[in-house]
C-alpha cells in the first residue's frame, strides 16, 4: 500500500511519536480501509479462499 508519509527509518521513535497526528491521517484512513474490505487481499491473504 503506498502512504503519504515520508521514509521513516532513519528516526527514532521518540522522534515518530512528535510528529503532528494529521501527517499520518492519510495513511491511516487508507490503512483501515483496505482492513474493513475483507474481499481485498493483504499481502496476499484471503481467508476467502481457504473454503476451495
Amino acid at each position: 500500500m503506498e502512504t503519504e508519509v515520508q521514509d521513516l527509518s532513519r528516526m527514532k521513535v521518540r522522534e515518530i511519536l512528535q510528529q503532528d497526528p494529521a501527517r499520518f491521517a492519510t495513511t491511516l484512513r487508507n490503512l483501515i480501509g483496505r482492513i474493513d474490505q475483507p474481499g481485498r487481499s493483504i499481502s496476499g491473504y484471503n481467508p476467502q479462499r481457504l473454503d476451495g
